[in-house]
């Protein structure tokens, strides 16, 4: 009987840390990063950032938020999150490339130019 009452809490802790990943990784949360919370994240701002959707590479302009690699230890890793200048509340992807300068033309199929409007009246 004591071990099947190890075996028992054996599964239903595995369970529960389970429970936890997914319900961690189920999806990202909104982020709004507030100034202690900056060190878990780079953010590059105002880069170009060439977006894959629908077999179309659109090229906008925006800031990227991606968290920093734990070292030493395992975690939940987030979506990096494109706050693009069209789209500011974000669009959690991995379907993106970044450039810190415009890239070249054959990079991308299409312009987003609401994001560039935007960004030439904020300048």
């Amino acid at each position: 009987m004591k071990g099947f009452t190890k075996k028992l809490m054996t599964i239903g802790l595995a369970g529960i840390m389970l429970g936890g990943v997914v319900g961690l990784a189920g999806c990202s949360k909104n982020i709004d990063i507030s100034e202690t919370e900056r060190y878990y994240y780079t953010i590059k701002k105002d880069i170009y950032i060439v977006h894959y959707e629908n077999k179309t590479a659109t090229l906008h302009k925006g800031n990227l938020v991606v968290e920093k690699e734990a070292s030493g230890y395992s975690s939940v890793s987030l979506t990096p999150v494109l706050k693009l200048n069209c789209n500011p509340e974000g669009i959690p992807t991995y379907l993106y490339n970044p450039y810190d300068t415009k890239p070249d033309a054959n990079k991308y199929t299409d312009i987003c130019d609401e994001c560039f409007k935007i960004f030439e009246k904020q300048n």
